[in-house]
């Protein structure tokens, strides 16, 4: 599943990824700490690729009930954003906000899940493209929307 792209990288998915940004009212994010998928270790948001005719917040809902457990019927979507864009492949970020209580259980693809407040993201071992997205727009953006 995935894309050799024309800028050199390869990508995970052929028709995109997508992932959620999940933040509560108390300042927090919830996180994947990445198994056995690439770059195995690091730090993002549950997510992955977009099935064929899948729309963005529709794949990043699935993603996160996969890698969570947290039902879709358990998040508000607050916006939607393009934030790794090349020519043939997107990664979209869906920001959204528990409306009542979650309990994330970690599947197979994630060591561990875990919240974490917006400002001590930056300092965590981050999948570099989450990395790049949190502190080019995302930190500013779920601040704004949510805060």
């Amino acid at each position: 599943m995935w894309l050799d792209c024309a800028c050199g990288a390869r990508h995970w998915g052929r028709f995109g990824a997508a992932g959620v940004l999940l933040a509560d009212d108390n300042g927090r994010v919830l996180l994947q700490h990445r198994g056995h998928s690439d770059h195995a270790g690091s730090w993002a948001i549950p997510g992955g690729a977009l099935d064929p005719g899948e729309m963005p917040v529709d794949a990043a809902l699935r993603e996160l009930r996969e890698e969570t457990g947290i039902a879709p019927s358990a998040v508000s979507v607050v916006g939607t954003r393009a934030t790794c864009e090349h020519v043939a492949w997107t990664y979209w970020t869906v920001l959204a906000q528990p409306v009542r209580a979650v309990t994330p259980r970690p599947n197979s693809e994630s060591r561990k899940l875990r919240w974490t407040h917006f400002d001590d993201v930056g300092a965590l071992a981050l999948h570099p493209d989450f990395r790049l997205a949190w502190h080019e727009t995302l930190f500013r953006w779920a601040r704004w929307k949510v805060l």
